[in-house]
This record gives structure tokens, sequence and C-alpha cells, in this order.
């Protein structure tokens, strides 16, 4: 699972999630199966936990920019907790 996570938790920049992009593309090539979950877009942390039960992923990857750091922290934070 693959997981975008926005600058703040109210307000973020819209951006393209090029990095995840790039990974999820590379996992396709060898048919890897992901799930990509763009909290800019869709900012919902019930979703990602939701995912998490219903896609029961191997691996999170999570993705930003700098500013993102906190709350991908607190993100991470959550979804250890599951």
């Amino acid at each position: 699972m693959l997981i975008q996570v926005p600058a703040s938790a109210s307000k973020s920049i819209k951006f393209i999630p090029a990095g995840l992009l790039t990974v999820a593309n590379i996992f396709k090539r060898y048919n890897i199966e992901i799930f990509l979950i763009d909290l800019v877009i869709e900012n919902n942390i019930h979703r990602v936990t939701e995912a998490l039960q219903d896609f029961d992923p191997d691996l999170i990857g999570l993705g930003g920019i700098a500013s993102s750091y906190g709350y991908a922290r607190d993100i991470s934070n959550i979804l250890r907790k599951q």
C-alpha cells in the first residue's frame, strides 16, 4: 500500500505524487499488486485504516514533501496500532 501524505491535516498544496507513482509503476512491472491512497485529494485517515483491513498489505510506503513529515509520523503511528 502506498500513501501520499498531505503537508498538514487541514490545508495542503495539490501536486502529482510522482515519487509514489514511480514506485507503483515499478511494482506493476513485476506484477506486484499495489493500492494507492492520495490523502492530498482524499484527506480521510479512516479511508487508510479501512484499506489496511481490506487490502492487508505486506508493505506500507508513505510519500510526500518535507513539510509532510509531522502528518506522516502521525499516520505511521496510527498504522502501527492497527
